[in-house]
């Protein structure tokens, strides 16, 4: 975090004219003020779709409805904002579930990072691939069918875990997956898929608002290579990561002749969108908890 930190400091000071650049974005952004419409009609459609998921993720154990899901789903995203990793996220879910089953969560949470990871870490492998051939001029077809053959593995074994099982150290990890059917985990990973397109809409969106022309190869190299960086970094959690986004974005989006301030500006704004607004909204369902 320091380190990140640090790096951000450093673009702002070494940048002429970065605080006029930063204002100028965001006066912007309120400009095309309609961007903000459908801007927040996907941050609501993503934290419901994640209450689709936790709810379908709880199927084994627990039926609840949609309302309490997303409800457990915001709430965990409020804790994130005091704890250290994911710890957040469980104890907020926690708080609306019977004692009985906290034990179960924990394997439930592990089976649901499994499957938004498997998009990002792909995604982002995609666009580190790219961002080799962009650098180096080349084009990399040995990468392209280990990722996908990667992928197609993955995929097989997610599907099939019960090859997996028995392997005694992944055990422990992995065994709720076995919980759910061919079925469940279809709709449980098409889910987590239509979640990153979303964070990928938005922030092209926000681009757009600040009328950004980037080809859609580096805007998704940009986008793909800052979720991966994020996911992958040991998180500490300072305010659900703020800083991280920020400084994996600047690492990338630099390299095809974005500015800082708009990186930054538009990093912060889908930060503000995807993680500040729901967990202030979360301090109210956890402040009605005993």
């Amino acid at each position: 975090m320091f380190g990140a930190l640090s790096y951000i400091g450093y673009v702002v000071y070494e940048q002429k004219g970065f605080n006029e650049a930063f204002a100028k974005a965001w006066e912007a952004i309120f400009y095309n003020h309609l961007y903000l419409v459908p801007l927040v009609l996907l941050m609501v459609l993503n934290w419901m779709l994640e209450g689709v998921k936790w709810k379908s993720l709880l199927k084994p154990i627990k039926k609840v409805s949609l309302l309490k899901a997303v409800t457990a789903v915001i709430s965990g995203i409020s804790l994130s904002f005091i704890t250290v990793g994911g710890l957040g996220d469980y104890l907020g879910r926690a708080l609306f579930i019977e004692k009985k089953h906290l034990k179960s969560l924990i394997g439930i949470t592990l089976a649901g990072g499994i499957y938004q990871n498997l998009i990002t870490y792909t995604a982002g492998g995609a666009g580190l691939i790219l961002f080799l051939e962009f650098q180096l001029g080349e084009v990399f077809q040995v990468l392209w069918f280990l990722l996908f053959g990667l992928f197609a593995v993955l995929v097989y074994f997610v599907f099939h875990i019960h090859y997996l099982l028995k392997i005694k150290f992944l055990r422990q990890f992995i065994s709720t997956l076995a919980s759910y059917n061919t079925k469940d985990k279809f709709f449980i990973f098409l889910l987590s898929f239509c979640r990153y397109v979303i964070i990928l809409i938005q922030y092209f969106l926000i681009l757009q608002a600040l009328q950004v022309q980037i080809g859609i190869l580096d805007f998704f190299t940009g986008i793909s290579l800052m979720l991966l960086l994020k996911s992958a970094i040991p998180r500490f959690s300072f305010l659900s990561d703020l800083g991280i986004r920020e400084f994996s974005a600047l690492l990338f989006f630099t390299k095809v002749g974005l500015a800082p301030a708009i990186i930054i500006s538009s990093t912060l704004l889908l930060w503000v969108l995807n993680i500040l607004i729901p967990a202030v909204g979360g301090l109210y369902f956890i402040l009605g908890k005993k």
